[in-house]
C-alpha cells in the first residue's frame, strides 16, 4: 500500500515537470488519477473486509468444533472416571 502511494506521488510529480499541459489540462488529469487511486483503494478495502469476514467466520466455527471436541473429551473422561470408582 505504501508503494502504491509513493509511485502514483512519483507519477504525478514526473507528469508535471515532463509533460508540462494548461493548468486547467493538469486539474483535470490530477482529478483522474486522484479518481482511479479512490476506486482502486476503495475495492481493496472492500476485498480486505471480505476477507476478514471470512477469517472470522471460520475462526468462529473451528472453536465451536474445538468446543465441541474438549466437552466430549471431557464427558469420556468422566465417564471413564466414574466406571472405574
Amino acid at each position: 500500500m505504501k508503494s502504491f502511494l509513493i509511485g502514483l506521488s512519483a507519477g504525478a510529480i514526473i507528469t508535471l515537470l515532463y509533460a508540462p499541459k494548461t493548468g486547467r489540462d493538469t486539474r483535470r488529469y490530477l482529478r483522474r488519477r486522484v479518481d482511479r487511486s479512490k476506486e482502486f483503494l476503495e475495492r481493496k478495502a472492500a476485498r480486505a473486509h471480505r476477507l476478514q469476514m471470512d477469517v472470522r467466520d471460520k475462526s468462529r466455527k473451528t472453536l465451536k468444533q474445538a468446543d465441541k471436541a474438549v466437552a466430549a473429551v471431557i464427558h469420556a473422561g468422566r465417564s471413564v472416571a466414574s466406571a472405574l470408582v
